[in-house]
């Protein structure tokens, strides 16, 4: 009797450690799982500022081909309104 006393409590013993260890694992997943939960908002907040970044971009990429457009067109008016001075003046002459 004495030693099924005994034996009855080294299992439980051991179950408890056992118990302590698995409660040291899951609080080490639990800290593993909280940092890797901070990284994925911080990587959200980084896609989130570069999808900003990105339309900005677009935004003066767009504004740079209507600005390049306007140019060409002065450039044009400029070039011909120089063909007409030549015209002028070879009519003058």
């Amino acid at each position: 009797m004495e030693n099924e006393k005994k034996k009855t409590l080294k299992d439980v013993m051991d179950s408890l450690a056992e118990l302590a260890e698995s409660a040291e694992k899951v609080a080490d997943l639990e800290k593993r799982l909280s940092k890797a939960a901070d990284n994925a908002a911080q990587m959200a907040k980084r896609i989130a500022s570069l999808e900003n970044e990105n339309e900005a971009l677009r935004a003066d990429r767009a504004m740079l081909r209507n600005f390049r457009g306007e140019a060409y067109a002065m450039l044009n008016g400029i070039l011909l309104a120089i063909d007409k001075l030549k015209c002028l003046n070879a009519s003058i002459n």
